[in-house]
C-alpha cells in the first residue's frame, strides 16, 4: 500500500476543503467597484463592514458631523430589501437563532470593533465581525452614534413578511446588551445599517480582472 500517496490525497482534501470554506473572504461590488471583506460566522459569511452602496433614499452614517466611511450608509425601510450586491442577501429571522447563540456564548464584545465604541474599548472582536456603533437616523435626526449598532433583518414571506425586524446592540445597556425585535410604527421613519450575508456553499470567488 502506498501510504505516501494516501497521505498526499488526505492533505490535499483538507487543503481543498479549507479553501472552499475560508474563514475570511473578500469581494468587489460590481455596481460601484467598492471592495468588502466578509468573515464566516456560523453557517454564513457576514460582511465585516456596513454596506456603503449609494441609493436615492440612503444617507451616510454620521459621527460628530463628519462622514465615517467605514460606517457605510443607513437605509430606510423602503429600500433595505433590494440593496445587497448580487449573490448576497439580508440576514433573515431564520438566521437570527444561530447568531444569538454565538452572542450568548461569546458575549457581545466578541462582535464589536473596540476602537469605535464609547463604552467598549475592551471589546475583543474575536469573531472579526467588527460591528460599529453607527446608531440610527430617525426622521431628520441622527441618534446613538458611538453607543448603538442597528441592523436590518429580513422577514421571510412564509413568516409574515410585513413585519420590519431589526437587531440592536446597545453599548450602554448592561441588562440587555442586544435585542432583536419588530415594530411597525416608528421604524418606518428610521434608517438602519445593513450587513449582507452569503451562504457558505454559495460563495464563488470572483475571477481576477
Amino acid at each position: 500500500m502506498n501510504y505516501a500517496l494516501i497521505l498526499f490525497w488526505a492533505v490535499f482534501a483538507i487543503a481543498e476543503s479549507d479553501t472552499e470554506h475560508k474563514q475570511k473572504i473578500s469581494f468587489t461590488d460590481a455596481r460601484d467597484a467598492q471592495s468588502y471583506e466578509a468573515v464566516r460566522i456560523g453557517s454564513l459569511y457576514w460582511m465585516t463592514s456596513n454596506l456603503n452602496f449609494h441609493t436615492e433614499g440612503s444617507v451616510p452614517a454620521l459621527s460628530e458631523k463628519e462622514i465615517k466611511e467605514d460606517w457605510g450608509r443607513l437605509y430606510p425601510a423602503t429600500e433595505y430589501h433590494s440593496v445587497c450586491p448580487e449573490g448576497w442577501r439580508l440576514p433573515t429571522t431564520q438566521d437570527w437563532p444561530e447568531l444569538k447563540a454565538m452572542m450568548d456564548e461569546l458575549g457581545v464584545e466578541a462582535f464589536m470593533d473596540g476602537s469605535e465604541w464609547e463604552q467598549h474599548k475592551w471589546a475583543s472582536n474575536s469573531t472579526g465581525l467588527s460591528l460599529v456603533p453607527a446608531g440610527i437616523k430617525h426622521k431628520r435626526h441622527y441618534l446613538h452614534q458611538h453607543v448603538n449598532c442597528s441592523l436590518w433583518f429580513d422577514n421571510l414571506p412564509s413568516e409574515g413578511g410585513e413585519e420590519l425586524w431589526h437587531f440592536h446592540m446597545d453599548g450602554t445597556n448592561n441588562l440587555e446588551p442586544y435585542y432583536f425585535h419588530s415594530h411597525a410604527e416608528e421604524v418606518y421613519k428610521r434608517y438602519f445599517a445593513i450587513r449582507c450575508v452569503c451562504e457558505i456553499e454559495d460563495w464563488k470567488p470572483q475571477s481576477p480582472k
